[in-house]
C-alpha cells in the first residue's frame, strides 16, 4: 500500500487474440450493415403508417362535415320556425 492508504494500481497490458479481433470486426460488420437491412422493413412500415394518417384524416374531415351539416340544419331550421319576414 501507498502512503494514502490506497492500494497501487499494477498496470498490465492484455494481449488480444486473433479470434477476440475477428468477433470485434464482424460484430462492427454486422452492426454496420443493419441500417441498410432495414431500410426495406422501415419504407414498408412509412407506406402503412402513411396510409394510416391518410384514413384518419378522412375520417376527421367527415366528422368535421357531418357537424357543419348539421348546424347549418338546425340554423335554417330555426330561421324557417321564425317566419321568412322575421329577417
Amino acid at each position: 500500500m501507498s502512503e494514502n492508504n490506497t492500494p497501487a494500481v499494477v498496470e498490465q497490458k492484455k494481449k488480444v487474440s486473433p479470434a477476440s479481433w475477428v468477433a470485434v470486426a464482424s460484430a462492427f460488420a454486422v452492426t454496420a450493415a443493419m441500417p441498410v437491412a432495414s431500410n426495406a422493413a422501415l419504407a414498408e412500415i412509412g407506406a402503412d403508417l402513411t396510409a394510416e394518417l391518410d384514413a384518419g384524416k378522412l375520417i376527421i374531415v367527415a366528422v368535421m362535415t357531418l357537424g357543419a351539416t348539421l348546424l347549418a340544419m338546425f340554423a335554417g331550421y330555426r330561421y324557417m320556425k321564425r317566419g321568412a319576414n322575421s329577417a
